[in-house]
C-alpha cells in the first residue's frame, strides 16, 4: 500500500518526466537551430585567454543587413592588446556550427570564431575557439586558439 508521501513522490517524479519530455520536444537539436534564434545579447567566457586579455565580454547578434540568413553584431570587452573595446562581428550558422569574423576597424578581419551549439542547450550555449589573427601573422607560428563559451 502506498503512503501519502510515496504518492506525492511518485506524482513529482511523473511531472518531472513529463517536463523533461516536453522540453525535448520544444528544444531543437543543434542542427535545427536557425540564425534568428541567436539574435540578441550573449555573455562570452574565454578560458585561458592570452596574457592581458579579459576573460569575459558581451556579444550582441542580429540579422545581417545584406545577407538574410547571416548574422552580424558586435563584441564589447575590456581593452585588449591590438583590439579596441568594441569590434564588429559577421558570419553564419550552418548545421549547428557558428563561424564569425571579427573586425576591429570594420575593414580587416582581426579575429575568427568557430563554435558549435551545445547539445541539449536549446541553442542557448555555443562552445568553441576564438583566434586572434593579429597577434602573430607568421604562418609558421600561428596564434593560439582560445576556448570560449557563449551563453544566454
Amino acid at each position: 500500500m502506498l503512503t501519502a508521501m510515496k504518492w506525492a513522490s511518485l506524482l513529482w517524479l511523473s511531472s518531472l518526466s513529463l517536463l523533461a519530455a516536453a522540453q525535448g520536444v520544444n528544444c531543437p537539436s543543434p542542427d535545427d537551430v536557425k540564425p534568428a534564434q541567436l539574435h540578441g545579447a550573449w555573455q562570452v567566457q574565454f578560458r585561458q585567454p592570452p596574457p592581458g586579455w579579459p576573460t569575459q565580454a558581451k556579444v550582441r547578434l542580429q540579422a545581417h543587413l545584406e545577407f538574410k540568413d547571416s548574422l552580424s553584431g558586435s563584441i564589447e570587452r575590456a581593452p585588449a592588446p591590438g583590439h579596441p573595446t568594441l569590434a564588429l562581428l559577421a558570419g553564419d550558422l550552418d548545421d549547428g556550427v557558428l563561424v564569425l569574423d571579427e573586425s576591429s576597424d570594420g575593414l580587416r578581419i582581426t579575429a575568427v570564431w568557430e563554435g558549435s551549439i551545445v547539445l541539449g542547450s536549446c541553442g542557448r550555449e555555443i562552445q568553441g575557439y576564438w583566434k586572434d589573427t593579429r597577434r602573430d601573422p607568421n604562418p609558421l607560428k600561428p596564434a593560439p586558439e582560445t576556448p570560449f563559451l557563449l551563453k544566454r
